[in-house]
This record gives structure tokens, sequence and C-alpha cells, in this order.
């Protein structure tokens, strides 16, 4: 698969954003078969699954800092730098 975007911190047409240790993915869907990476900044994987129109991942376990997040939708991969 390819990476078909990549969104920056600054940029304003986010995949995510952070709401009261969550993230909450704002991101419009092609299939249902959408699914999530969040990885530390090494590639490891801390937390994944499948992605529904409403999806809030819990993040309050993790230290603060900076992830990538990931979201791969109809053979498509769309990744994000996010601050927790």
């Amino acid at each position: 698969m390819d990476i078909k975007s990549e969104r920056h911190i600054n940029n304003s047409k986010r995949l995510t954003r952070i709401d009261d240790n969550e993230i909450v993915v704002d991101y419009t869907f092609e299939s249902n078969e959408a699914l999530y990476d969040l990885c530390d900044l090494s590639g490891s994987i801390l937390i994944s699954g499948k992605l529904n129109n409403s999806t809030r991942i819990d993040v309050s376990t993790l230290a603060k800092g900076v992830y990538v997040f990931y979201i791969i939708d109809k053979g498509n991969v769309m990744k994000e730098r996010i601050q927790i």
C-alpha cells in the first residue's frame, strides 16, 4: 500500500483531533472496513482497531508526546502526526 497523504500538525484539514484524552477521528470513511494504527515515532504499533463513524480512541494511558496515526481505508493509507 502506498501512503496517499500525510497531514501535518498545522494543516487545517486534519484527520483527527484530541478531546479530553481521546483521539476523535474526523475522517469520512470510504468503506466499512477502515482500520487504524497509532504508532510511536519508532514505528511500534501501540493501539489499533477498526474505525466506524463515531470512533473515539482512549489515549489517557499514553505518555504525552508525538505519535503517528494511520488510517487504512480501501487500500489507501493516510497518516498524521498528532500530539497528545
